[in-house]
């Protein structure tokens, strides 16, 4: 879960997530290939590792880990920041040291597949083809204007702090840059200053250049879209299991079932065995009107730059909010 955040420290070199990669030098694959081997030790922390007992991992989950949250919470009180190794902990393992521990299948055997999910490699899908050639790629997209509000949410709210350093110099940033010049006619009509049209110019040039170069490149790919998973999601995980060479197992299925709706609340945001149209539609149609008229009126102009795949979305959304193309 995001490992190339900078704030976790494991890739310091890194470059920034606005920095287009069409390859790799030796001394950053060196640099990459190094935090990748320390990555373990980051995401099981403490006395977990994979492969020990189940009694170890429950110790640890049921006593160890609440320990740890408990002198963090303490640590900070008193003014100080969480030390770093919990950080990385908690940013390696988001959305799932909460699920409860019984719920979770053993991991006895060595993974036959390592997934990453991280945001700050669409501009680098160059550095994907050489450190895994054979890599299979999963885009999730959801929809710009639900995920533009939610961006406006969250860093009003004082989160996302890099993304929000990332977006005061984005537009500036991409109309000087060759590879994206195709783009340059559309930006020009974005004021740079507005942070709902910095949002804008972001979601379509960071989904828009990463399908294109995934083709480019000849990487295998599979668009998934968030609506899809949240209308379907058994037909949607059926999908991308097969997409990614795996069966579904009984098991696979129980751990879905019982891990997302572990927080004992009546509904859960982790819930993906949810089968409902109204789940999506209820975040796009809670953005404001002027957020809308906002969004529409930049995206008339980025619209026809876009991969198809990206300009699905205009008919999509009008159909879905009631407007007239």
């Amino acid at each position: 879960m995001e490992p190339f955040a900078p704030r976790m420290e494991l890739f310091p070199d890194f470059p920034d997530r606005l920095v287009y990669l069409r390859g790799l030098n030796q001394m950053l694959t060196e640099h990459i290939e190094r935090g990748l081997n320390e990555l373990g030790g980051a995401k099981y922390s403490l006395c977990h590792r994979r492969g020990k007992s189940r009694l170890r991992r429950e110790f640890v989950y049921r006593a160890l880990y609440p320990l740890q949250d408990l002198a963090t919470r303490g640590i900070q009180k008193l003014g100080f920041a969480a030390p770093l190794r919990h950080l990385r902990f908690k940013n390696l393992n988001k959305n799932r040291i909460e699920n409860p521990y019984l719920n979770r299948l053993p991991k006895t055997a060595t993974p036959s597949l390592v997934v990453f999910k991280e945001l700050r490699l669409n501009f680098k899908v160059g550095m994907i083809r050489s450190l895994w050639p054979d890599a299979q790629v999963l885009v999730v997209i959801r929809n710009p204007l639900s995920q533009i509000a939610s961006i406006l949410r969250l860093i009003n709210n004082g989160k996302l702090h890099d993304l929000r350093s990332a977006l005061c110099v984005f537009i500036q940033h991409v109309r000087e840059g060759r590879r994206f010049e195709k783009y340059r006619r559309g930006l020009s009509a974005l004021n740079e200053d507005r942070l709902d049209q910095q949002a804008t110019a972001y979601w379509f040039l960071m989904y828009g250049t990463l399908l294109e170069d995934l083709d480019r490149n000849g990487v295998s790919y599979r668009i998934v879209r968030h609506e899809r998973l949240s209308q379907a999601p058994d037909q949607e995980r059926r999908k991308i299991l097969d997409f990614v060479g795996l069966r579904e197992e009984p098991q696979t299925r129980e751990y879905v079932l019982r891990s997302s709706r572990g927080s004992n609340q009546r509904s859960s945001a982790m819930d993906t065995t949810r089968d409902s149209r109204s789940y999506y539609l209820k975040a796009l149609h809670r953005v404001n009107e002027e957020l809308r008229a906002s969004f529409f009126e930049s995206a008339d102009s980025l619209w026809p730059s876009s991969p198809d795949s990206v300009q699905e979305y205009e008919s999509w959304l009008r159909q879905e909010l009631g407007q007239k193309e």
